[in-house]
This record gives structure tokens, sequence and C-alpha cells, in this order.
């Protein structure tokens, strides 16, 4: 939780956008209290690329990382050790939205064609030679 000082609420960490210059890595205003000052470009964009691309708005995003806990559904980072916000992953076949994850983890399923059989080989093979 993290107190913004323009509407003084304590609101969730995602409710703040990412700040790579700051020591807590986010936003002094929250996302509402920034759009308001003057800056919705970056989230009226966000928004409508998530549409456009998952068929979710940038507040279901908003809900499902509150649901994760602002972690990777994978690894269990949490998105503030991340060089970039978590990734929507998404079924490529069906287009259903299945959870958010790390950069890492993301393109790893893609890496692997999101096949089960061959991620069940890759875990066989690291148990195999450790």
């Amino acid at each position: 939780m993290k107190k913004c000082p323009k509407c003084n609420l304590e609101k969730p960490l995602s409710s703040f956008g990412k700040d790579s210059r700051r020591k807590d890595k986010l936003r002094v205003y929250c996302r509402s209290c920034n759009s308001k000052a003057g800056n919705p470009t970056g989230d009226i964009l966000r928004d409508r690329n998530l549409k456009k691309r998952y068929g979710i708005t940038l507040d279901d995003y908003n809900e499902m990382l509150e649901a994760q806990n602002g972690c990777c559904a994978i690894c269990g980072i949490h998105e503030k050790h991340c060089d970039k916000n978590l990734a929507v992953d998404h079924n490529h076949n069906t287009g259903e939205v299945r959870k958010l994850l790390c950069q890492h983890c993301n393109t790893g399923l893609g890496q692997f064609r999101d096949n089960p059989e061959f991620l069940a080989n890759a875990i066989k093979y690291l148990e195999e030679n450790q």
C-alpha cells in the first residue's frame, strides 16, 4: 500500500505507475490523479492497446494485477522487481486471456510454443542434468 499525496488516499501499489528513477520504482501520484494532472495519454494508449490486443481494459488489467498481488503467476516475482509491467498471457489458439506473467516467464512459454510436453521434457532434462 502507498499513499497518494494528491488525493490523500492509501491505495495498492498496482494503482501507481512505474518510474524507474524513483527509489520505490513507482510514480508519486496514483494513476487516477496522474491522469487528472493532464497526463492521460499513457493510460489512454495502454487501455486502447489492451482492448485491441486482448479484449480487456486497463481496469481489467489492474484487477488481475491486484488479484495476483502484483506478482507473476508462474515464478511469483513482484512486478516492482521487473524491468517492465507484467505481460498479459493468452492462449494463442483461442485468444483467451490467462494470467499476468513477467517477461521471462512469458517469453519462456512462447519459446516452448505453449506446449506442455516440451515444458515437461525441459523439466526432466534439468532434473537429470543438475
